[in-house]
């Protein structure tokens, strides 16, 4: 699965933040149809299921990108479309390091609200994906995708189109991967944050040393990076609504009051 944001600024002039809307994307693979090696791994392209859940919103305040909350939706709004994708199975070393850094809590299958190195990953590729292909977000994106290597569960980053059938963006990718992963080398070690940000990583909880590690892993072999900067989970924060909605003929005014304080849009 991979994280990603979408942002909708709440319309309030007195209100600094905006809120986003968690989208997790799952990818499985459907059939293989194209294969060859790259560096010492491989790459692959294929017919491929894609299936979006937005469990829930965040506020997020501008400025600093403090959390002011969540609030979990009982029922989560899902999509799922069949299209094409490529994907770059990642070496058996980068896996390991990666899965020693993954938070506590993602450890024990439950993945919320934060970024891990395979989300940095997705994030650098996907960027470089785009300027290779000449595409934006609404026409190719990013997430993980199990794959099978001699009977072995592997992970992959995935590129895929976000049209239903494919249009050509990720078998494009497919015959351009090399530089796709050189342009994101570039663009990760050639970014002036100290240690990542979100520009070249995807969040600045995470350290661009190891993902330019990753990345370069996918072409020889390092030894595992030193001093790791290991992601911290973050806190969840939920949102109390003080209203319901079979009280709102009783305490209209007061809603109305609330409303004007919170800045929340419509």
């Amino acid at each position: 699965c991979d994280i990603e944001r979408r942002s909708a600024q709440a319309k309030h002039t007195d209100i600094n933040y905006y809120t986003e809307a968690y989208l997790y994307t799952g990818v499985n693979k459907i059939k293989g149809l194209r294969h060859n090696k790259i560096g010492r791994t491989q790459k692959n392209f294929g017919d491929i299921k894609v299936s979006f859940s937005v469990p829930g919103y965040k506020k997020i305040q501008f400025h600093n990108h403090q959390n002011l909350g969540f609030e979990k939706l009982i029922n989560p709004l899902g999509s799922t479309f069949d299209t094409e994708g490529m994907w770059i199975v990642l070496p058996e070393n980068v896996c390991e390091v990666f899965n020693k850094l993954l938070p506590n809590a993602d450890k024990a299958g439950r993945r919320d609200y934060w970024d891990t190195y395979y989300d940095g990953l997705c994030f650098c590729l996907l960027n470089a994906a785009m300027m290779i292909t000449m595409t934006t977000k609404s026409d190719i994106s990013s997430a993980m995708l199990p794959d099978m290597v001699d009977d072995v569960i592997i992970r992959a980053i995935c590129i895929f189109d976000m049209y239903t059938g494919g249009l050509g963006y990720a078998e494009k990718a497919y015959d351009y991967a090399i530089e796709i992963v050189k342009k994101a080398i570039e663009m990760v070690s050639g970014c002036k944050c100290k240690n990542g940000c979100p520009i070249c990583v995807g969040d600045y909880h995470l350290d661009k040393n190891v993902v330019l590690w990753g990345l370069s892993n996918l072409f020889e072999e390092l030894s595992d990076p030193k001093n790791i900067k290991v992601p911290e989970a973050k806190k969840e924060v939920l949102v109390q609504k003080p209203f319901r909605f079979d009280d709102l003929q009783e305490r209209w005014t007061d809603f109305i009051q609330y409303l004007q304080t919170t800045g929340e849009y419509l």
